[in-house]
Order: structure tokens, then C-alpha cells, then sequence
């Protein structure tokens, strides 16, 4: 695309979040520019299909709410099992959320980029992530035998 037309805009206006003076100005360059009014379709339909894809994506209480409920049972079952269990099925259960959180990435624009640093970032979170939950357990046997 040729044209230097700030695409924020069109972004803005696909997520409803368009100050109103925006909206003419979109508006007025959308009549004259075939790119951008390609470029809003395109996007429009990748906004459609998103939504049909995933559906409503939750707020964050739903998401705070799921996340207590995950700590709450992996709680609840470290009665009954070893920690080590209670950490795997955690672990595991928080790998499923980050997958699915992927999937989402490869709609945006730039998603290449973004998945690359979700890696770098998610190899990094997963090193310190073990390396506090060992620190947590010896903490823990070091007071148990206490």
C-alpha cells in the first residue's frame, strides 16, 4: 500500500473506540482512498471472523474468577495427592492457557512478530516460574523438618 494514512484510525474504528471528529476524517478519506477502504473491509472481515471463531472473548473478572478456581482446586487435590502431582497438573493446565492464547495472536496483524516474543518471553517466564517453584518446595521442607 502506498498510502500514509495512519491506520489506527481503522483500527480504532473497528473496536468501536473512535473519537467522533476521527470517524469524519476516516470517513472523508475512506470515499477517496481505494487502499484504505480495502484495508478497513479486510480488516472488518477478520474482525467478523474472529468473533465467530472464538466467540466473545471473556472480561477480566471471568478470567480472575477461572484463575482462583484453577489455584482453588489444585489447592483442593494436594490433600489427596503429592505436590509434585499438583504442580504438574497445574503446569499443565496453565500450558493449555497459553496455547490457547496463541491461537488468538495469529489473527492480529504482526502476529509473527508477536508469537516470536511470546517464545522468548514464555521460555523465560517457564525458567523462573521452576525456579521459584524449586525455591518454594525447599523452603517448604526446610520448614516442615523444622
Amino acid at each position: 500500500m502506498s498510502c500514509k494514512f495512519d491506520k489506527g484510525l481503522i483500527q480504532s474504528y473497528i473496536d468501536n473506540t473512535i473519537e467522533p471528529l476521527e470517524l469524519i476524517v476516516l470517513k472523508e478519506h475512506i470515499a477517496v482512498c481505494q487502499d484504505c477502504k480495502f484495508e478497513l473491509d479486510l480488516m472488518s472481515k477478520l474482525d467478523t471472523s474472529m468473533y465467530e471463531y472464538f466467540g466473545n472473548m471473556p472480561n477480566n473478572d471471568f478470567l480472575d474468577e477461572f484463575s482462583m478456581n484453577i489455584l482453588n482446586h489444585c489447592y483442593m487435590e494436594s490433600k489427596s495427592k503429592g505436590v509434585k502431582a499438583r504442580l504438574s497438573k497445574a503446569w499443565e493446565i496453565n500450558k493449555m492457557v497459553v496455547n490457547n492464547a496463541s491461537r488468538y495472536t495469529s489473527y492480529l496483524p504482526g502476529s509473527k512478530l508477536a508469537a516470536n516474543a511470546a517464545k522468548k518471553a514464555g521460555k523465560g517466564i517457564n525458567k523462573a516460574v521452576k525456579d521459584y517453584v524449586k525455591m518454594s518446595f525447599k523452603r517448604l521442607v526446610i520448614s516442615a523438618v523444622k
